[in-house]
């Protein structure tokens, strides 16, 4: 396995259908044909749309990967919204270190960790 010399590679956008998870997908699959055993981690998934079904789909199941669900999406909301509005009408707070303990747990056996 290659060690990637990053810990993580964050993919970002300011809209809903603007790509990140197809570029998640295909940068995992790029990195896996090159030796890589990465994994893409959603911190927050909203709304019934499973894009980590989507990732894996793209990128390829890894070899234990399913064994680390709650790490790679710490947080799921009902409602199609921003995180925070999802989390508020759940009731629900999203906690920092929550998130950067499941990054910290995937980043010691996945190399790099891809965030959306």
């Amino acid at each position: 396995m290659k060690r990637s010399r990053y810990n993580g590679i964050y993919v970002t956008g300011t809209d809903t259908g603007v790509g990140k998870t197809v570029v998640c997908g295909l940068l995992k699959r790029f990195l896996r044909e090159r030796g890589y055993v990465p994994v893409v981690q959603k911190w927050v998934q909203t709304g019934a749309d499973d894009d980590v079904a989507v990732h894996r789909a793209i990128g390829g199941l890894l070899e234990g990967e399913l064994d680390h669900g709650e790490d790679i999406v710490p947080y799921s909301f009902m409602l199609p919204a921003s995180p925070h509005l999802a989390a508020r009408q759940q009731q629900a707070r999203i906690d920092i270190r929550r998130l950067s303990a499941a990054f910290g747990r995937l980043s010691r056996v996945f190399s790099p960790v891809i965030v959306e």
